[in-house]
């Protein structure tokens, strides 16, 4: 597995890295685990899906859906998901 950082999201996404921070505390992506990687400071790692979902909030936001409906839409997903697995 390998580390997924936030510029390998943002250009994945096709949004600057700056865009990936503000959408992950706007709480629609994950919170990034942040890891020391030495000299180099520390790092965030994102989850497995990140790209996939950063992908598909961009597609909400051309289509004119704002931050709260596209969270409204997560959190639903998110029900929906945890209800299957029970």
């Amino acid at each position: 597995a390998s580390v997924l950082t936030t510029p390998d999201v943002a250009s994945a996404v096709g949004v600057s890295d700056q865009t990936v921070r503000r959408w992950s505390a706007a709480g629609l992506l994950p919170t990034p685990v942040k890891a020391f990687r030495g000299r180099r400071g520390t790092v965030s790692q994102w989850p497995e899906g990140t790209i996939q979902q950063g992908r598909w909030i961009l597609q909400q936001l051309q289509a004119g859906l704002t931050f709260p409906q596209i969270r409204a839409a997560l959190d639903a997903a998110r029900r929906l998901d945890l209800s299957e697995h029970h």
